[in-house]
């Protein structure tokens, strides 16, 4: 199974990081090593 990539794009203080947190803490989510470009 091809596992999709997607982006989280938001604004400051929008909630994105606690997104990403929440994300990571599931087994079968990779998260890169670098947050922001």
């Amino acid at each position: 199974m091809r596992r999709p990539n997607f982006f989280i794009v938001g604004a400051a203080k929008s909630g994105t990081t606690s997104m990403l947190r929440y994300l990571a803490q599931h087994p079968d989510i990779a998260m890169p090593q670098r947050r922001e470009p």
